[in-house]
């Protein structure tokens, strides 16, 4: 699917960087700065500002106030940036990447997001003691009940970059291995809003039933033909909903017609507008852009394929920098 079908324009930015970046695991954007934050590889976190130009850079290593196993997610609210540590303790950053504690949460839960003064919680089996997968969490520190988690007897942890998806008035969420999505209502109960029809190919409800280890997990699901729905919703253009779904241990767009209920699965965006590039996952999205990482690399293995006005004004040494391209809604 061209990406012109989902945004309305489309641009390429480098970020400067004296080292390469190859694979963050997060980006998120304000209306002033870019974070990238690698987790998995060197614990570095990037701040850039909308040029792309590197603004500070911040490891977090060893014996810190913020251990790095300890970071839950990152996220972002209007124009700052925070972090949750444990699921439940609360930091935000300075103009300088410092950060200072804020709050702490009486619940934990897997993902946090800001949403005006309360917060939407995402369990993902942070917290057994809580029954639900989604749910919110007042000013006060008081839960509306909202999506009850699925019995199973293996529930495997998945770091997610945000299960929710906010745009023109609409809140909703789904987790993963179901079909469902959920729409939350004004007090920010969710409900079951719209299904989507996987057929027999659909995970059954005890499909982990048997499964006691992450090995048995992953070797169950490369053996099986199913469709579920995972982590990660964001909006496009005209209440299009975009979903990831998983097949075969690889995750591909779903592209939903909210006013139709039409979905269509693609293998991967195209770029027809501004540089060819073929993409699928995306890095980050609010309600004016869908940003995608794209590295060095990949433009490279894709250099064939790329609008020739695009790829004539890369650099020599192109391949060592980290991209973003950048839908705008």
């Amino acid at each position: 699917m061209n990406l012109s079908k989902i945004g309305e324009s489309t641009k390429i930015l480098r970020l400067k960087t004296s080292q390469p970046i190859h694979t963050p695991t997060d980006i998120l954007v304000t209306q002033s700065n870019i974070y990238l934050f690698d987790q998995n590889h060197s614990g570095n976190l990037w701040q850039f500002d909308l040029n792309g130009n590197l603004l500070n850079k911040k490891g977090f290593f060893g014996d810190q106030m913020i251990p790095l196993n300890g970071i839950t997610n990152f996220f972002v609210h209007r124009d700052s940036l925070f972090l949750a540590i444990n699921g439940e303790s609360i930091f935000a950053f300075d103009d300088n990447l410092n950060p200072f504690f804020l709050k702490k949460l009486p619940n934990k839960a897997g993902f946090i997001q800001k949403a005006g003064k309360e917060y939407l919680m995402y369990n993902n089996n942070l917290s057994p003691e809580i029954p639900f997968q989604v749910f919110y969490l007042d000013s006060n520190g008081t839960i509306s009940n909202s999506i009850p988690i699925a019995p199973k007897n293996f529930t495997p942890y998945f770091k997610v970059y945000s299960p929710f998806a906010i745009q023109k008035g609409k809140t909703l969420t789904s987790f993963p291995f179901n079909d469902t999505l959920y729409l939350a209502t004004e007090d920010f109960t969710f409900k079951p809003f719209s299904k989507v029809n996987f057929g027999k190919r659909k995970i059954p409800y005890d499909f982990f039933a048997n499964v006691e280890n992450g090995y048995q997990f992953y070797e169950k699901l490369s053996a099986s033909d199913t469709y579920s729905l995972h982590e990660g919703l964001y909006f496009g253009k005209e209440d299009q909903l975009i979903a990831s779904v998983f097949h075969a241990l690889h995750y591909y767009p779903l592209v939903i017609d909210l006013n139709s209920s039409k979905a269509q699965m693609i293998s991967y965006f195209s770029d027809d507008m501004t540089t060819g590039l073929k993409v699928r996952n995306k890095s980050f999205a609010d309600q004016k852009q869908i940003v995608f990482g794209v590295s060095g690399e990949t433009i490279q293995e894709q250099f064939d394929g790329l609008n020739k006005e695009f790829s004539n004004t890369l650099p020599s040494d192109y391949h060592d920098y980290y991209y973003l391209l950048i839908v705008e809604l």
